[in-house]
């Protein structure tokens, strides 16, 4: 699941069906947004871009 979980209007219940889903012992792999990621610290450090990924309010492009 590939940032999508923050669309989910019950996250909970998505997660619970993807659990239905997967045979046992499966593996589950999940990611999402974060404007915390390694290249936007580095490029706001080199000043590459305008917002601070350390900024508590968020980004809008």
């Amino acid at each position: 699941m590939i940032r999508t979980l923050h669309h989910m209007a019950d996250a909970p219940c998505a997660l619970s069906q993807v659990s239905a889903a997967m045979r046992p012992g499966g593996t589950f792999i999940l990611e999402y947004a974060n404007k915390q990621n390694l290249k936007a610290i580095f490029r706001y450090l080199l000043r590459r871009q305008s917002w601070n990924p350390f900024s508590p309010e968020p980004v809008e492009f």
